[in-house]
């Protein structure tokens, strides 16, 4: 029988293969979506909707009946039947592209599922190696690769040297944010926020799944739609209080762009790095070779050609399973995947913090009349309301049964219902008054780094290690409340006005953290009014004027901005002779 080789792009919704057969060309096969999305709605106390979208691919041998072991192991049975299928043959090698970041026990359960669907022979390959093998050989015989992949959680930097046929692997970096659904969440908390200034979110909104993931992928639309258009409309419009008109939300690309350029920035700094551990320089590489879904969002290609001279290279969709099939075709039983993958995740021990991305600005506009009915769900405030709850036993309608029974001399059926109702109640008092978790000593460390950061007047290395230390243990309100100190403290630490740009960014990413902060909102009034007082003295009246209404739209009651307000007005009604209500 034809025996073919199978290479497998392990990505977070789902798998992309490619199989090859001896002297014969890399095919492709498309395959169905999983039956159910890969992409969880989980609880996260800290974040700013309270919920977070992981995908089934990060929750892989965390156990549980989140592991989405199972899934994995349906996608790989369905992947080998439609090669063989297709083929005629059966399956011999298989090689899977995972994250080189990716730990064991994950490297584990990848491998265990793809031998539980009959796949025997199975190695791993890390996915900057595999989209290197997946493009065609250099002209010249040789090259160095700059590779960076960013998909939907987690970016990948790999430095390739191949050279003869063969791939070897100089450096690794990478870690579990950003990417494409930082973007996604960002657009969704827009989208939130913009509804609760409105007045049109309930005072307690929906947490279920079933209702968020929709609005997850409603604003990945958007992120795409965004890609190639100069706005994009949210598409789920809200009926505003008297239900007498729809209301649209728009993001804007410009906006959209820069938060793009903040999200990646700290990842370009790391390939510099890379290159430079490496002792090498932007003048060494030969090409740059970008891959995974994100790397099509605007400005992030020509980025990477402004920060090292050579024009990217944007990988096919298909690409890492090229290159996976085509190693598992060219190996020997045994041979490890160039760079040694296997246990290569123990290089990257840097943890990544949560980029700061800026908030996304938006425009309410009433919905045309020209849309088309069902052109997009529109909700009602109710349809956002937490729904009302259903009789299923429980509260008060099951003391009435239990009442009921007693009365009908069932004692029993009546003790049996009210020790259920025991239980349930010890479960939600136990969720409820459970201790919060612990800070890792890895999220100690990062917080002990910030704070001598912040001592050495390395304020934005200290913001970044304080998100470090959070994002490790992103349920701990004492890890949050540390990281939103440091924010506040990076920002007051210089009395002067020369690092207010950098002031007023920590100070929005403070607020974006946590909006009900009155310290944050208190600093954010007080920074920009003085800032606002050092452009009048300068005569820039506009900017001064711009500076102090945005003071007081962070404290409407800041008596000295109201003033400073006044003066500035009356000035620039006439021409310059000085005020004295500017001189404080």
């Amino acid at each position: 029988m034809r025996v073919v080789n199978l290479g497998v792009d392990f990505g977070s919704t789902g798998l992309r293969v490619a199989y090859a057969a001896p002297d014969q060309p890399v095919r492709t096969l498309t395959l169905p979506g999983p039956p159910g999305s890969w992409l969880r709605c989980e609880p996260v106390r800290a974040s700013r909707l309270g919920f977070a979208f992981p995908s089934l691919k990060s929750r892989l041998g965390a156990g549980g009946t989140a592991d989405g072991f199972e899934a994995l192991v349906e996608a790989f049975r369905a992947a080998r039947t439609a090669v063989e299928r297709a083929a005629g043959g059966s399956v011999g090698r298989t090689v899977v592209c995972v994250p080189v970041r990716y730990p064991s026990d994950q490297r584990t359960a990848v491998r265990d599922a793809a031998n539980r669907a009959g796949l025997a022979d199975v190695q791993l390959i890390g996915d900057s190696a595999a989209a290197v093998i997946g493009q065609a050989p250099p002209a010249g015989g040789s090259a160095t690769v700059l590779v960076y992949g960013l998909g939907y959680e987690g970016f990948e930097i790999g430095l390739v040297r191949v050279a003869g046929g063969h791939y070897r692997v100089l450096g690794y970096d990478g870690g579990v944010g950003p990417g494409g659904a930082t973007l996604d969440y960002q657009i969704l908390v827009g989208w939130v926020e913009t509804l609760r200034l409105h007045g049109l979110l309930p005072p307690v909104p929906r947490q279920d799944a079933g209702f968020w993931l929709p609005l997850r992928e409603a604003a990945q639309r958007v992120k795409e739609e965004l890609e190639t258009h100069p706005q994009a409309v949210f598409p789920v419009a809200v009926k505003n209080r008297g239900g007498t008109r729809e209301l649209d939300v728009v993001f804007e690309r410009a906006e959209f762009e820069v938060a793009v350029a903040r999200m990646i920035a700290g990842t370009l700094d790391r390939a510099a790095e890379l290159l430079k551990q490496s002792q090498l320089g932007p003048a060494d590489l030969d090409s740059v070779l970008l891959f995974g879904g994100s790397v099509q969002l605007p400005g992030v290609a020509a980025l990477f050609a402004g920060r090292f001279g050579v024009t990217p290279v944007l990988a096919p969709p298909d690409q890492l399973a090229r290159g996976a099939a085509r190693h598992a075709d060219g190996l020997r039983s045994g041979d490890p995947a160039p760079g040694g993958p296997e246990d290569r995740s123990t290089d990257i021990e840097r943890p990544v913090g949560r980029d700061e991305v800026p908030e996304l600005a938006t425009i309410v506009v009433a919905s045309p009349d020209t849309r088309p009915p069902g052109a997009r769900l529109v909700l009602s405030a109710d349809d956002l309301a937490v729904p009302a709850a259903e009789p299923d036993g429980g509260g008060a309608i099951g003391l009435d049964e239990a009442r009921r029974l007693i009365a009908a001399g069932r004692r029993e059926e009546a003790i049996a219902l009210l020790r259920g109702m025991l239980g349930e109640v010890r479960d939600l008092l136990d969720q409820l008054t459970a201790p919060a978790p612990a800070p890792t000593a890895e999220a100690r460390r990062s917080l002990v780094l910030a704070r001598a950061l912040l001592e050495q007047g390395r304020f934005d290395e200290a913001v970044q290690a304080a998100h470090v230390a959070w994002s490790l243990v992103p349920d701990s309100p004492d890890l949050f409340e540390e990281m939103i100190d440091i924010h506040c403290r990076a920002a007051t630490a210089e009395a002067g006005t020369e690092r207010f740009p950098d002031e007023l960014r920590w100070l929005r990413c403070a607020y974006g953290h946590d909006r009900s902060n009155a310290r944050v909102r208190d600093l954010l009034a007080e920074r920009t009014y003085r800032y606002a007082r050092h452009l009048s003295r300068l005569g820039r009246l506009d900017e001064a004027l711009h500076a102090v209404g945005e003071a007081l739209t962070w404290d409407p009651e800041r008596r000295d901005a109201v003033e400073l307000q006044r003066g500035l007005l009356r000035r620039r009604s006439r021409p310059p002779v000085g005020d004295p209500e500017d001189s404080a």
